[in-house]
């Protein structure tokens, strides 16, 4: 497991209170396994909005890795290094069911992909390079229906960032046909930056 986090941000919870004693429990109790969906093995959950401090993208690997079901160090290492290019460095920002069963609040089937978004305007061969080094590390893939983005306006609406879209809440509409309609909540949402910071957001907090 990742050294200790160095600092919590003023105003957050502290990692040396409910954050790292979640991160520790989450890390330990892991999830179960029931059918075909896995649900979180934990009673305690991250209630406020919590900022880790690391020495860097090793450190970092090694938090989320922790946090993020089926996210194995390969995988998040490749994520990073690619986003994290010196060139154009990007915000990187995960959420989706996998995120939301961190967090207490759900369920995830094990074949679900992963929602990564990227907290920059960017072009669509930026982000498919990004996602393709994540791919190729190993077995867990991205989603690759919406390019979650910020300033993206695909068919299901305007992103303005992707924290805002991790937060949203309501009823489906047209795209995707397969989902129209159908209640959706928020999942909450961890984000990754190039200076070595984690931002972990429960669902429904701003």
């Amino acid at each position: 497991m990742a050294s200790l986090p160095k600092v919590a941000t003023a105003g957050v919870a502290s990692v040396f209170g409910i954050g790292l004693s979640v991160l520790r429990r989450q890390a330990a109790t892991g999830v179960l396994r029931i059918g075909q969906i896995n649900v979180p093995n934990s009673a305690t959950r991250i209630m406020e909005r919590t900022v880790i401090t690391t020495a860097g993208l090793d450190e970092q690997v090694g938090h989320i890795t922790q946090m993020v079901p089926g996210l194995d160090v390969a995988q998040a290492k490749a994520l990073l290094q690619s986003a994290f290019n010196p060139n154009k460095p990007v915000e990187v920002v995960i959420g989706g069911s996998r995120v939301r069963s961190f967090f207490g609040e759900g369920a995830f089937r094990p074949d679900s992909d992963l929602d990564i978004g990227f907290a920059a305007k960017m072009k669509n061969h930026q982000i498919d390079n990004i996602l393709d080094a994540f791919d190729s590390a190993g077995a867990l893939k991205s989603e690759r229906g919406i390019r979650i983005f910020s300033g993206n306006n695909p068919p299901s609406g305007p992103i303005v960032s992707p924290q805002e879209f991790f937060q949203r809440s309501g009823i489906r509409g047209p795209f995707p046909p397969e989902r129209a309609g159908q209640p959706f909540g928020p999942s909450g949402y961890i984000s990754v930056h190039p200076n070595g910071t984690i931002t972990i957001v429960p669902p429904g907090i701003n």
